[in-house]
This record gives structure tokens, sequence and C-alpha cells, in this order.
């Protein structure tokens, strides 16, 4: 199986993104607040011949002008 961007457009529809918990923390001691976002990922029907289940954080930084996503980090459940 190929994951390129014509599977994922193929799957999107299948995918599910449910916020668990939404926090603001300093991660980086840097005097800059970060919101957290944790999220349960999981995918659904036939388009996807592998099961997704797990958790993922979300790290936005927070700007005068907006936010910014920083990374994501993949957690088991």
């Amino acid at each position: 199986m190929k994951i390129d961007d014509a599977y994922i457009k193929s799957i999107k529809d299948g995918i599910s993104v449910q916020p668990i918990e939404i926090t603001f923390k300093d991660m980086d001691d840097d005097g800059k607040e970060e919101i957290m976002i944790t999220s349960n990922i999981q995918s659904e029907g036939a388009r996807t011949p592998v099961r997704v289940n797990t958790n993922a954080v979300f790290a936005f930084e927070i700007f005068e002008s907006g936010i910014q996503l920083k990374d994501i980090t993949f957690k088991d459940n």
C-alpha cells in the first residue's frame, strides 16, 4: 500500500478526530504560552485497510497575530 496524497484524500471522510483535553502551558519555559490539544484519532469504513485508534497531542504556539501548529506527538491509548 502506498500512502500518498491521493490515498489520504480518499480516506479523509473515514477519519474522525475528537478532542479529549485542551490545556495551556509554557512547554519551553520561554514565557510563551502554548495550546496543547489532546485528541483521539480513529479510522472508520472500508477505505481504511489499516485500523487507526490512537491519541495525538497537537501543540500550537500563540503569537500576537494568531496561532501556528508547532508539533504533533502520537501516544498509545
